[in-house]
């Protein structure tokens, strides 16, 4: 399988580690076309068996993300457009028209993930780009240089606090602090509040995210496999579902993994 080739990202691995890069302007500020691009990457990545766990990062110096380019030029749509395009994301690219919005970005954000991606954060992680830190990673590294917010109140753009589902992963309180004021935090900031795992050094961001990701990858890709389908499965489950759903995965990975895993106990009654 060749490595697919992107304009507004990188796209390489390492091993069994694959890293996707954002390469996007001076500010990795998103668009339509990046949004497609990265939805098509992370499809690539999924299906790649060559690799366990990906990187999601920013190219060179650039910042992670300063979210939504709020520049991009869109087309003038009537009431009855908006709405249908809100309901059918994809509107009109049969028909040759642009990517719009909502359309690869909500593809992005509804898509099932099997593998572990690691967030290697540095400079602004805003916006856009801090929504898909928490939908895309299971595990975030920061430079301490990073800076993370939600502005979207200060543009009469509320109601980010629901898409991200922030409250899962950090308290009440913090979370309500961050969407309603729109401040921005440093990362030793975010790494209290349970945003992030690790700060870093800036010259140490990317070896530390990949010395995490050997860690992960030198498992069994099945094992990590089923970890995943385990813990987000098991997050909208009743108590008794998920040790239930639990236990089906772990048998059923053990019984894939052979007799010496199972240490003989096969043929035993």
């Amino acid at each position: 399988m060749s490595i697919p080739k992107f304009q507004t990202l990188q796209y390489d691995h390492e091993g069994e580690v694959a890293v996707i890069a954002f390469d996007h302007g001076k500010v990795n500020a998103m668009d339509p076309q990046m949004h497609r691009e990265l939805y098509e990457c992370l499809v690539h990545f999924t299906r790649d068996d060559r690799v366990k766990v990906g990187v999601l990062t920013s190219y060179g110096e650039k910042p992670f993300s300063v979210g939504e380019d709020i520049k991009t030029p869109r087309a003038k749509e009537d009431p009855c457009d908006y709405v249908w395009r809100h309901l059918n994301p994809h509107a009109g690219e049969m028909r040759g028209e642009p990517p719009g919005r909502p359309g690869w970005d909500w593809d992005i954000l509804t898509m099932e993930r099997t593998k572990p991606i690691i967030a290697a954060v540095q400079g602004w992680c805003l916006g856009q780009g801090i929504l898909y830190m928490l939908h895309m990673t299971d595990i975030r590294v920061a430079a301490d240089d990073a800076q993370f917010g939600f502005p979207e109140i200060a543009y009469g753009m509320g109601g980010v606090g629901g898409w991200m589902r922030l409250a899962r992963q950090i308290s009440h309180v913090h979370a309500m602090e961050l969407v309603l004021t729109g401040d921005m935090i440093n990362a030793d900031r975010a790494a209290s509040l349970n945003l992030i795992n690790h700060v870093v050094p800036r010259a140490n961001l990317r070896a530390e995210a990949m010395r995490i990701a050997g860690r992960i990858a030198r498992h069994p890709a099945l094992a990590i496999r089923t970890e995943m389908e385990a813990f987000y499965r098991g997050h909208d489950m009743t108590r008794e579902q998920a040790i239930a759903f639990g236990a089906h995965l772990y048998r059923l990975q053990r019984l894939a993994a052979g007799e010496d895993a199972l240490g003989g106990m096969l043929n035993k009654k």
